[in-house]
């Protein structure tokens, strides 16, 4: 299941090593990237390992890995890598986004990005979850509609017993151990992922930057409602104390009270771009 953009954790994780350049093992080959896949000075390969770490036998899979090179063509001696997060994404379609935002950074380092087992171009579990549903109805909470909870128990079901893949060799542990033995020195996909991995290998990390952080003992989407309300309230109070944000908006707490009774009351159809597709959807406030 994919999300949007906007619903990523970003971790960077930088690496110690003694060598200024990537050393892949020799089962781990990387070659200029197919221009086809239009990822500039890019150089991609892919790495076999036991779907099961702990029998190592029988069925392997392989993993997306994708490198871009320091600019200065002399990397400094750690490298930031990065995997995406979701969970879902996968950290090999992001280069473009983050060759951009990272530009002062990729400079002087490479940037190593892996797909996690599961995402991606490695051995991706997807399910397909779309509902027939009216288009509003697509953007309710599953949790929130007894039926809709019902539905998506079923279809995930399914979709176990159709995926290509053994789901319990699909864990955080399992995936950061996998980066263990790429000889990555360090990465995550999101910064629970980040925490698991240093938990496992912290020997192998100098640094870790955890942007929006999610520590495991968050029981997602549990706590959602009230860290959203939390969030509103803090910028609220923000907005109060400076002087700009309260002459702009005046009373903001009060107005948006009113606001929430006034649509308590009596609901308005709003057209919005629909969060995945971009589309312009009617839905209902």
């Amino acid at each position: 299941m994919r999300h949007g953009l906007l619903a990523f954790a970003l971790l960077l994780v930088c690496a110690c090593r003694e060598s200024p350049t990537i050393e892949p093992t020799p089962r781990l080959v990387l070659d200029p990237c197919p221009p086809e896949e239009a990822i500039e000075d890019g150089l991609c390969g892919t790495l076999d390992v036991f779907e099961d770490r702990e029998a190592s036998e029988g069925r392997t899979i392989s993993l997306r890995i994708v490198v871009l090179p320091a600019l200065s063509g002399n990397a400094a001696p750690d490298p930031v890598f990065l995997l995406a997060g979701g969970p879902g994404q996968a950290a090999t379609e992001m280069t473009g986004l983050v060759r951009r935002a990272l530009r002062g950074i990729h400079r002087d380092r490479d940037l190593v990005f892996v797909d996690q087992r599961g995402t991606g171009s490695s051995n991706a579990l997807e399910c397909e979850l779309s509902d027939e549903r009216e288009d509003d109805a697509l953007l309710l909470d599953p949790m929130a509609d007894e039926i809709l909870m019902a539905e998506t128990q079923k279809r995930l079901r399914q979709c176990l017993e159709e995926i290509d893949g053994d789901p319990r060799f699909y864990t955080t542990p399992i995936a950061m151990d996998d980066l263990d033995e790429i000889n990555l020195w360090g990465g995550s996909y999101g910064t629970r992922a980040a925490l698991v991995y240093v938990r496992r290998h912290g020997d192998r990390v100098r640094t870790a930057i955890l942007d929006g952080l999610a520590p495991a003992a968050i029981k997602l989407p549990l706590h959602m409602g009230m860290d959203a309300r939390r969030a509103l309230s803090l910028l609220i109070e923000d907005c109060a104390a400076d002087a700009a944000c309260e002459s702009a908006y005046p009373e903001l707490e009060a107005r948006l009270g009113e606001l929430l009774d006034r649509l308590e009351g009596a609901p308005v159809r709003q057209t919005i771009d629909h969060p995945r597709t971009g589309v312009p959807t009617r839905v209902v406030v």
